[in-house]
């Protein structure tokens, strides 16, 4: 389903299917065309772009309760480990191993893709958020006729452009 962004339209008789013919006052401004092609284009590539920001959010999320998931594992187990090492002076060369590997598990935490993603997708969402909003911006005034139809194609692919370029890296 195509979300539609239309906000204001101008007043006067708004008609996307009809081309003005040559014979029309232009200047009137009773019959003014759109094309649909590209306010097709636009809205589908704002859904598909808000999409995509939306499972790199949920992504975002997963590594980080992934991450924090795995640092409370590892913290608990060194509390406890402690904790029984203390109270029973028994079986300390078990308590001891379960210590180091802990703490060798927190440092090998970093190298984890978990760890990585949880770093990296939050720079690329705003990366992405910002070539969004810039196309609904960008879309908004094309609708206001504030830009021409050239103009409104050269600034699609410019952010079609940059979000490759944001996703790739």
């Amino acid at each position: 389903m195509i979300k539609r962004f239309f906000i204001k339209r101008p007043k006067p008789h708004y008609h996307v299917d009809q081309r003005p013919s040559n014979s029309d006052n232009m200047t009137n401004n009773t019959d003014v065309y759109i094309n649909p092609d590209i306010v097709k284009l636009y809205a589908m590539t704002i859904e598909e772009f808000n999409t995509k920001i939306m499972q790199n959010k949920q992504k975002t999320q997963k590594a980080m309760r992934i991450t924090l998931m795995l640092k409370l594992l590892l913290t608990l187990s060194s509390i406890f480990s402690i904790a029984q090492w203390l109270k029973s002076h028994h079986h300390g060369n078990v308590w001891a191993l379960i210590l180091v590997i802990s703490e060798v598990a927190g440092v090998l935490l970093d190298t984890l893709p978990y760890f990585q993603q949880r770093i990296e997708l939050p720079k690329t969402k705003l990366k992405l958020e910002h070539i969004y909003f810039d196309m609904i911006r960008d879309f908004t005034k094309f609708q206001r006729f504030e830009i021409d139809e050239r103009e409104a194609q050269r600034r699609y692919w410019t952010h079609r452009r940059a979000w490759v370029n944001a996703t790739s890296k």
